[in-house]
């Protein structure tokens, strides 16, 4: 009973003067190693993750913007502490909290990203942005909302419980042990997350490594191929582009169960949306190629527009998506039985290529007169 009133009435033997003397000139301290070490990550410490550099890199900004919001925090209101301007401190202790909290669910979305690749969970392609960040949120699971809940407690909630006195009147100013609680905890989770810092994109990379291992390689690659990337890059990569494909409704042809449910089918049981015919083939040097097939159109020229179309989102969600792989490459194909296609377009760019295109706002016709590496046959090759 004793420890629980502590911890909703703690007493402290310092005054908020004397703790905030205390508290600065640590926070500064490391508030400074913290900079040098992203200032480490931003100039190349990234090439040491290797093959998970892409999809790494955001989670480990989203995780330094928490320790810096820790640390600005702390230093800040230890040093109004000193001068003990509790109403100036409450002020800034709320406009921390909105940045805090928002800085939260940006990294819990990383995480999220992160068990979506690599689990069942989904987003549905008809999802605009918030509803994809939200969705992102759900998908990190228990395991990816532990470190943002308890952050959030001891950080917000918690100074805020022992002000519940003067906040339940109706004044929102915070008392003297919040303020010192807050100093504590903030300063004391920054210490955790400095060690975290440096070593939290390595253990990510670890688990995907590990569930990676647990997964039937499904990419059509020789096994007895040289290959330049290895073999879990190789499934990474794949995951990657399968996630992004599936964003705008492309999935697998093993996945559609209204086709697999028909036994044998073809381009006229599709609807509105091309379906890949088998997995990502990711070269040996990191190139990779889709095979697509089609649904039946009216004519000729709707079928070259559709192909077009497609090549163009394709292409361009590719360059803009967090993988490594820099040369793009789609096939496209009409099935006719499950013995005969009939073969229509092949289109390759890079992602220079593409960002240079992109950035030049070009129409659908415009971009694919453009790409230079590609081959239409004979019935759709007009312009």
């Amino acid at each position: 009973m004793d420890f629980y009133n502590f911890l909703l009435e703690p007493t402290f033997n310092k005054t908020l003067s004397e703790m905030g003397e205390i508290v600065l000139p640590v926070t500064g301290v490391l508030l400074g190693l913290v900079y040098t070490a992203h200032i480490y990550w931003l100039q190349g410490g990234f090439s040491k993750l290797e093959y998970t550099k892409s999809l790494l890199e955001d989670l480990l900004v989203a995780d330094g913007k928490i320790i810096l919001d820790l640390l600005i925090g702390a230093s800040v209101i230890s040093l109004f502490s000193i001068i003990e301007s509790v109403s100036l401190i409450s002020v800034i202790f709320y406009i921390f909290c909105l940045f805090f909290v928002t800085d939260l669910c940006k990294y819990t979305a990383e995480v999220g990203y992160i068990q979506t690749l690599f689990s069942t969970k989904f987003i549905p392609s008809n999802y605009g942005y918030f509803k994809t960040y939200i969705k992102k949120i759900l998908n990190a699971g228990f395991k990816g909302w532990a470190k943002p809940l308890l952050f959030g407690f001891l950080v917000v909630f918690y100074p805020l419980i022992a002000s519940y006195d003067s906040i339940s009147s109706g004044v929102f100013t915070l008392n003297n042990n919040s303020i010192i609680i807050f100093m504590l905890t903030s300063t004391l989770l920054s210490f955790i997350q400095v060690k975290s810092l440096l070593t939290e994109a390595f253990k990510f990379r670890k688990d995907i490594e590990k569930r990676l291992e647990k997964q039937k390689d499904n990419i059509n690659q020789s096994s007895n191929q040289e290959s330049n990337w290895e073999e879990s890059k190789r499934r990474l990569e794949s995951k990657i582009v399968l996630e992004c494909l599936e964003s705008i409704g492309i999935i697998l042809d093993s996945q559609d169960h209204e086709l697999i449910s028909r036994g044998s089918w073809t381009s006229r049981n599709l609807s509105s949306k091309p379906i890949l015919n088998g997995n990502p083939i990711i070269d040996k040097n990191g190139s990779c190629h889709l095979n697509l097939i089609i649904p039946y159109l009216e004519d000729d020229s709707k079928t070259r527009a559709f192909i077009f179309l497609w090549t163009k989102e394709i292409f361009e969600l590719l360059a803009s998506s967090k993988t490594e792989i820099y040369d793009y490459a789609v096939s496209f194909f009409r099935k006719e039985n499950d013995l005969s296609r009939t073969h229509f377009a092949l289109i390759r760019a890079n992602r220079k290529t593409i960002i240079k295109l992109m950035n030049k706002s070009k129409s659908t016709n415009e971009f694919i007169k453009n790409i230079t590496g590609k081959y239409l046959a004979e019935s759709i090759d007009k312009f």
